[in-house]
Parts: structure tokens; C-alpha cells; sequence
């Protein structure tokens, strides 16, 4: 049996029929029982709380679902939602075990409330067939998964717990996206997007593929936020919070040219992974940013990468410029960090022109060497390039250039062991004891290598 609802009021008893369009029953839905909404229904005034429904379904349903303030609708079952939905406030809502559908004429502009997934079995799915729903939430511990069927949008995307499946599709957020507990999972293209100006954390939840600062808005970070993909601009990004990659795959981060990205200490970071490649990206708002995937890794990059005036952190980790791909980073680099045993870092920077700042050799221990390998590149050095500041071990620090010559002009280099042919404007000591001061004039073109 189902309840069919051919009155305008959920609690008056003879809102409700045992068949569509019939004579009333005397009885509103029970629970476990299913309730239908269809052609022969009339706009319903939801004005307390419903019992557990055994299921809802609003198929052929055009008229108004007006849930009174404080209101929840909970479903036990699968819903399909059709019509004009609203709320009188926040407080209410409508809340779903099983399969969600929205049908294709929904209209959810008048919904403030909530809509949200709570089940705890099984692998229910969301269908929403281009309709655009209101704050939705995600709460459905104890499922396999709770996977979209097709693109999704909504307003502020929450997820507490369980698992949300993206598939191969989109999912959009206009507001705040809060991850805070389960986990998202996406294959191909399958991705989150916040499309408006909000805020953004996953101190938790690994997010597989994220695209953040969208058109003009701006997404603010508010915490650690966990991505293993991430897609930036033309908007902007910023917040106390960091954006911390731990990628799983090649090309893992896309920041469009336009992009202003401003992060406080340590609010960019890239680590947890594999040796993997990316090509080059521009960052250049950035306090701080952070390199380490982890022991014997290397970052590759393949393009252009401009960090401006960041300071940079540079440990277990080869961080490697390809061949013709520039490195910009006027802030102090260090390499390596001062742990029990140690943990090295080197840069290697490929044949063509580079613009670096002040880079500490830093913090290694008596066991661990950290470098830099000028390849055959030209480096213009805006500052010095010291081996450990912090008096550690003040030779463990290591420059390697190539046979062919690497070029470093300006700034100064002290205590560090060359190995190699290191051409500068001045003189080097490769003894690793006496600082060597650079000629600070300005390189013309012809001072590029191979020019």
C-alpha cells in the first residue's frame, strides 16, 4: 500500500487517499509506509514532521512542496523529487536513505534548507538531471558508495562521512565545500568545481580532482585541504588554510596565468608521492611553498614555474627543471631539513636561464649532503648561496655544475664544495671554507648559455 496525497495540508487526515485521485482514507503516511505525489495531487503545505516514509515519489508532480519552518522530511527509502520545492527557513529540510532523483522540471530556487544523504547500506545513487539543488550533505556512513549518475550542482556541499563517487562526472558548488569526515572518489574526468566565491576545507578527505577559483570568484581556504589534482583560475585563491598536494599521477596541477594565489606560511605544499612530472605553473602570491614528496623522489617539471618571492622549503626530494624550463624564485630556498638522520634536498636546474634568490644548504646533519646542480644552466643569484646557516655542519652543502659550464652571476657563494666547472663573473673557492663575492653587474643576453 501507499499513501497518494490529494489534499493541501501533510497533517490533516484527509489529505491522503489509498490510490491516486481517490477518496480520502482517513490516515496520513505511516511509517515505513511509501508516499506518492503525481498528477492528480494538489500544492501540499508540509507542516510537521513525517514519519519515517517507506519511500517518496513525485513523479508527475508540478505542484508547490511547502516545508514549514523546522520541518524534516525523512525519507527511509528512495525519492524522486519533482515540482516546486521551498522552505520557510533553514531549519528545514529533506533527508534520504536510498536513490535520489530529481526530475528534470524540479525547481529548487525557493529552497533554503538542506538536502541530505543519510544512508547506511547498500550503493544508493543521485540522478539530478541538470537540476541544480539546494546546500546538499553527504552523511551516509555504512554505504559501499553513493555515486552520481550524471553532472550535479548545488549550493554548499558538505560531506561528513561515507562515500561520495563522483564517476567520470562533475560535480559543482556555488557556496562552501566542507569535507570533513569519508572520502571521494573519481575516475576520468570526474571532478568537484566550486563555481562561486567560498570557502574550501578537506583537513581530512583526500579530494581526487579539484577546480578552485572559477571565472572571478574566489575560493578561501580554511584549513588543511587535502587534493590529489587541482585546477586554479582564472579566479583567485587565498585563506589562512593550505593547499597541501599529495598527487597519485602525472600533470596534477593547472594554474591558469590570470590566477592570484595568496597563502599564508607553509600554504602551499607538495608532498606524499611518487616521482611524478607536471608541467610549469605561476604561484607567484605565495608566502611560503613546500617540496617534499618523499625520500628518493623526484618533481619534474616541464614548463616554466614562478614562485616569486616565496619562501621555499626543498626536502626528500630532487626537485628537477627540465631542459629550457626557467625557475623563478627570489625568496630564500633551503634544502634539506635538520632531522634525526637527516633529510637532504636538491635542486636540479636544466640548461637555460634561471632566477633565484638567497638559498640556505641548510639543516642537514653530518651524515646527509644536500646540493644544488647548476647543469649547464645560467643563474642569476640574488643573494647568497650559503651551506648551512644554522652551523650544523657548515661543508655539507654541495654544488655540482657540468663539464660544459654552468653560469652564475651576481650574489654570493660561501662554504660550499663545487664539483664540476662552475663559470662565474668573479672567482670560486671550492674548498668549501672561503665566501666568494660575484661581480654584480647586470648580464646582457650574450652573457645566456649557448648565446
Amino acid at each position: 500500500m501507499a499513501a497518494y496525497a490529494i489534499g493541501a495540508i501533510w497533517s490533516v487526515d484527509t489529505s491522503w487517499s489509498d490510490s491516486s485521485g481517490g477518496a480520502p482514507r482517513g490516515a496520513k503516511p505511516q511509517s515505513g509506509e511509501a508516499t506518492v505525489f503525481d498528477a492528480n495531487s494538489v500544492g501540499m503545505d508540509v507542516n510537521e514532521n513525517t514519519a519515517n516514509l517507506g519511500g517518496l515519489d513525485m513523479t508527475g508532480y508540478t505542484g508547490a512542496f511547502a516545508i514549514a519552518a523546522g520541518v524534516a522530511v525523512d525519507v527511509d527509502g528512495d525519492a524522486t523529487l519533482a515540482g516546486t520545492l521551498t522552505t520557510a527557513d533553514t531549519t528545514g529540510g529533506i533527508s534520504v536513505t536510498g536513490l535520489l532523483t530529481t526530475a528534470a522540471a524540479a525547481d529548487f530556487s525557493g529552497f533554503t534548507g538542506t538536502i541530505t544523504h543519510d544512508g547506511t547500506s547498500g550503493t544508493p545513487t543521485l540522478t539530478t538531471n541538470g537540476v541544480t539543488l539546494p546546500n546538499f550533505v553527504v552523511n551516509n556512513a555504512g554505504v559501499t558508495s553513493f555515486t552520481l549518475q550524471d553532472a550535479a550542482a548545488c549550493a554548499d556541499l558538505t560531506l561528513t562521512a561515507g562515500k561520495l563517487d563522483l564517476g567520470e562526472h562533475e560535480f559543482e558548488f556555488s557556496g562552501d565545500g566542507a569535507f570533513s569526515g569519508g572520502a571521494v572518489t573519481a575516475s576520468g574526468a570526474g571532478r568537484l568545481k566550486a563555481t562561486g566565491t567560498g570557502d574550501l576545507a578537506a583537513a581530512t578527505v583526500t579530494l581526487p580532482n579539484v577546480y578552485i577559483g572559477a571565472s572571478t570568484k574566489t575560493t578561501s581556504l580554511t584549513a588543511m585541504t587535502y587534493m590529489a589534482k587541482c585546477e586554479i583560475g582564472p579566479g583567485a585563491v587565498d585563506g589562512a588554510g593550505v593547499l597541501r598536494l599529495e598527487p597519485t599521477a602525472a600533470n596534477y596541477l593547472t594554474v591558469d596565468p590570470a590566477a592570484t594565489v595568496t597563502l599564508g606560511a607553509g600554504g602551499f605544499r607538495i608532498t606524499n608521492c611518487d616521482s611524478l612530472s607536471n608541467g610549469g605553473f605561476r604561484l607567484s602570491n605565495l608566502i611560503e611553498a613546500w617540496f617534499y614528496p618523499g625520500t628518493s623522489k623526484v618533481l619534474t617539471f616541464t614548463g616554466d614555474v614562478d614562485l616569486g618571492a616565496a619562501g621555499i622549503y626543498m626536502f626528500l626530494t630532487n626537485l628537477t627543471m627540465s631542459a629550457g624550463a626557467r625557475l623563478t624564485a627570489t625568496g630564500t630556498i633551503t634544502l634539506g631539513w635538520k632531522t634525526s638522520g637527516g633529510w637532504p634536498g636538491i635542486l636540479t636546474l636544466g640548461a637555460g636561464r634561471h632566477k633565484l634568490g638567497p638559498i640556505a644548504m641548510g639543516k642537514q646533519d653530518d651524515t646527509v649532503n644536500s646540493e644544488i646542480n647548476f647543469d649547464s644552466s645560467y643563474v642569476e643569484l640574488g643573494g647568497t648561496l650559503a651551506a648551512d646557516p644554522g652551523g650544523v655542519n657548515p661543508t655539507r652543502g654541495k654544488i655540482v655544475a657540468a663539464s660544459t659550464a654552468a653560469h652564475v652571476h651576481g650574489g654570493q657563494i660561501d662554504d660550499l664544495v663545487v664539483t664540476g666547472a662552475l663559470t662565474t663573473d668573479g672567482t670560486v673557492d671550492g674548498g668549501g671554507n672561503t665566501g666568494v663575492t660575484f661581480d654584480d653587474r647586470v648580464p646582457g643576453e650574450e652573457m645566456m648559455m649557448g648565446a
